[in-house]
C-alpha cells in the first residue's frame, strides 16, 4: 500500500469551496489537447463523475489528471490501453515502448539527445550513453504516429499486477539509465520484474552463476533483467560479447548471485562495472578455456582481476590434477 504522502484523493465540491477568497480564470492553454465535441461533454461529464471518491498517485499531478478528464484518453482506433500495459509505437525506422500508468500518461526512456551528459563513476558519460526515465502523455509521446498495446512476454511470463506495475514506472521516474540496455527490456522489467526469481534478487554489478550440466557459466548483471557475457565461440577460439535478458541466459538452469572474490579483489563502482560491460557489448575476442574463459570476464570486469576457480577446481579431481594446476600456473 502506498504511503499517504503519495496518493491522492479525487472529490467533487462547490467551486466557492475550492478556491475560498483566491480569483479563479478558465484556462485551456495547452494547445497539443483538442477539447472534445458537444456530443461527447455529457459522456465525458460522466466519467469525471466516476473518479469521484477513486484514490491516485498524486505523482500522477493535477494538470495529467484534468487533461485526460477534458481532452479524453489517448485518441486511437486502436485497442484502449489500460494500466500497466506496454505500448509499442511505431516510428519511421523502429518502434518506441512505454508502460501505460494511466489517465492518457505513459512511462518512457527518452532520446539521450532529450538531455545533458551526467556523471558516471569518475567519469562523465556522454549523451549518446544515456537515457532519462520521462512521464508524459501518451499523445505527446506518440505525436503523429501509430501505437498499439503489445504485451507480448504475457504467455511466457505472468504479469505483475497493474499498481505494482504502474508503482515501479513512477519509482523510475526523473532516473538516468544506460540506454544501451534498450527501452523494451526496461519495461520488460517493470511489467514482468524480470528477473523473477526466488533466488536472490542481483544488483548492477553483480556476478551471476548460472549452473549448467557439468561446468558453471558467468554473466554481469547491469540491471533491468540483462546481464553482459561471453557466450560460447562462434568460430575457432573467438567469442562474442553479448547483452541478453538474465532469463534468456538462464533458460531452465538454476543461478546464483556468487561475488566470491570481493574479499580478495574489491570491486569497482557499481555504476562503473557497468558502464565497463556495456562498453565491450558487440566486441568478438579471443576466447581460451584455461586463460579467457567466461569467469575471467566477468571477474575482470567486477574488479580488473581475472579469475577463475572452476577449471583449476575440475583439474584437482583428475589423476595428477596437481601437476596440471603447477603446469597451468607457469603457463599463466
Amino acid at each position: 500500500m502506498s504511503a499517504v504522502q503519495d496518493k491522492a484523493l479525487v472529490k467533487m465540491e462547490f467551486l466557492s469551496m475550492v478556491i475560498g477568497v483566491d480569483k479563479p480564470q478558465t484556462n485551456s492553454k495547452n494547445e497539443d489537447y483538442q477539447l472534445l465535441s458537444n456530443n461527447k461533454s455529457v459522456q465525458q461529464a460522466l466519467q469525471t463523475l466516476k473518479e469521484v471518491g477513486n484514490d491516485v498517485l498524486y505523482k500522477l499531478m493535477e494538470e495529467y489528471f484534468l487533461n485526460y478528464l477534458k481532452s479524453g484518453p489517448p485518441g486511437s482506433i486502436q485497442q484502449e490501453p489500460t494500466p500497466g500495459d506496454l505500448l509499442e509505437i511505431f516510428r519511421t525506422n523502429n518502434s518506441c515502448w512505454a508502460v501505460y500508468v494511466g489517465h492518457g500518461c505513459v512511462v518512457h526512456l527518452a532520446p539521450p539527445h532529450q538531455h545533458s551528459s551526467v556523471n558516471v563513476g569518475n567519469k562523465k558519460a556522454t549523451w549518446k550513453d544515456m537515457a532519462l526515465v520521462k512521464m508524459e502523455l501518451l499523445s505527446v509521446v506518440a505525436g503523429e504516429d501509430k501505437y498499439q498495446v503489445n504485451n507480448k512476454h504475457d504467455d511466457k511470463y505472468q504479469p505483475l499486477p497493474p499498481n505494482k506495475i504502474v508503482q515501479r514506472a513512477f519509482k523510475e521516474v526523473g532516473n538516468e539509465v544506460f540506454y544501451k540496455l534498450i527501452q523494451e527490456y526496461f519495461l520488460t522489467y517493470l511489467r514482468y520484474g524480470i528477473p523473477g526469481s526466488n533466488q536472490q534478487e542481483p544488483k548492477a554489478g553483480d556476478l551471476i552463476e548460472i549452473f549448467r550440466r557439468g561446468y558453471s557459466h558467468w554473466a554481469v548483471y547491469v540491471g533491468y533483467g540483462c546481464v553482459v557475457h561471453l557466450a560460447p565461440p562462434l568460430i575457432a577460439e573467438i567469442a562474442p560479447l553479448k547483452r541478453e535478458l538474465l532469463y534468456v541466459v538462464v533458460g531452465s538452469n538454476r543461478y546464483q548471485v556468487n561475488n566470491k572474490y570481493d574479499e580478495s579483489d574489491p570491486p569497482l563502482p557499481p555504476s562503473q562495472i557497468v558502464h565497463r560491460a556495456l562498453k565491450l557489448v558487440g566486441k568478438m575476442v579471443p576466447y581460451n578455456l584455461l586463460h579467457n574463459n567466461c569467469e575471467h570476464f566477468a571477474t575482470r570486469i567486477r574488479s580488473g582481476v581475472p579469475r577463475s576457480d572452476q577449471i583449476r577446481n575440475a583439474l584437482l579431481k583428475l589423476p595428477g590434477g596437481n601437476l596440471a594446476v603447477n603446469l597451468m600456473g607457469l603457463m599463466n
